[in-house]
């Protein structure tokens, strides 16, 4: 991560005794590049092969659909032109 120039932030999570985490990792990069598949249109089953995941319900935790996305689909039914 260093390498890329991406600088890194700790978070803590789970109060005082909780653990220490950087909010940024490489891990992030699968979030991120599921999440431009699925905005992008891209079918699930076709994200879940492209990303690995072996199952829906783990791939479904990567995917997080923007705002204009969901906007465009609600638009696309009928009676909403």
């Amino acid at each position: 991560m260093r390498r890329a120039g991406v600088e890194q932030e700790s978070i803590k999570a789970g109060g005082e005794a909780g653990r220490i985490f950087n909010k940024f990792t490489f891990h992030s990069l699968r979030h991120t590049y599921v999440s431009l598949l699925a905005n992008a249109g891209i079918a699930p089953d076709v994200r879940q092969l492209l990303s690995g995941h072996a199952d829906e319900k783990s791939h479904a935790l990567y995917t997080h659909t923007q705002i204009k996305t969901l906007r465009k689909a609600v638009e696309a039914l009928p009676g909403n032109r």
